[in-house]
């Protein structure tokens, strides 16, 4: 499980660009049920590493990753504000979006995603432990299935959702031209910069069509049917989805 991926997409955008990584996803059940038979092959052939952690110890690192998915989404949701309020540097934004983030519940203990890898796999077959990766991988669809929404969401059309997506791919694809001009890109760690990847597409949606977070997800759950039968919002979804992971994908 790429689990700093993950966390990427849950908590460190408060918008448009996190809601989409679950809503569009073309089989959220079978990518959950993928990320449990790759554990569960992976499981008879890796050995925890020295020092193994108990259940209690996974459950609870488990829970400070969930936790910690929710003050960086509250943390994010103030950046992006600012962001949208006054201009800053890179830099700047870089310092905030670092300081946005709480402590890694992996690296407080010595530990890595690869140990947190291992110990999952062992744990495979562990309800409760299986139970607490569903939850930091679930949709942020309310669980009694009834979207709520803002008096802003329910203005926004598919065909707004569209052009607002549209923008964010433009806005995705000239963030990556300004970083690839800096030059000293080696001081910079890049899942700090993924987050604030995203959060920059918040606050520019923010500025331009008087969006916040919450009225993007609920017009973007509310219209999922819609969306996902709209073949230019899917290409430009695809095409975003390429951007970051050529972005990312080495570093991450």
């Amino acid at each position: 499980m790429d689990w700093q991926k993950l966390l990427l997409a849950a908590g460190g955008a408060a918008g448009l660009a996190a809601v989409l990584y679950y809503l569009l996803r073309d089989d959220p059940e079978g990518e959950k049920a993928l990320l449990e038979d790759r554990l569960a092959e992976a499981a008879s052939e890796t050995k925890r590493r020295s020092g193994e952690l108990s259940k209690g110890e996974v459950l609870e690192i488990l829970q400070e990753i969930s936790g910690m998915q929710q003050v960086m989404k509250e943390n994010m949701r103030k950046l992006t504000k600012e962001m949208a309020e006054k201009e800053l540097s890179f830099d700047e934004l870089y310092e905030r979006t670092e300081k946005a983030q709480p402590t890694d519940p992996l690296e407080k203990r010595g530990l890595t995603g690869e140990d947190l890898d291992r110990v999952l796999q062992s744990s495979s077959s562990d309800p409760e432990v299986m139970t607490a990766v569903s939850k930091i991988m679930g949709s942020p669809e309310p669980s009694g299935g009834e979207v709520v929404l803002t008096a802003r969401a329910k203005e926004v059309s598919v065909q707004m959702i569209v052009d607002i997506h549209t923008f964010m791919l433009e806005e995705l694809q000239q963030f990556v031209r300004e970083f690839a001009d800096i030059q000293d890109k080696s001081k910079y760690d890049m899942k700090t910069v993924g987050i604030l990847s995203q959060a920059v597409l918040d606050s520019k949606v923010a500025k331009k069509y008087n969006l916040v977070s919450e009225d993007m997800e609920g017009a973007v759950m509310s219209n999922k049917g819609s969306l996902v039968q709209d073949m230019k919002f899917m290409q430009t979804h695809m095409e975003m989805q390429q951007v970051m992971s050529g972005f990312l994908g080495a570093a991450m």
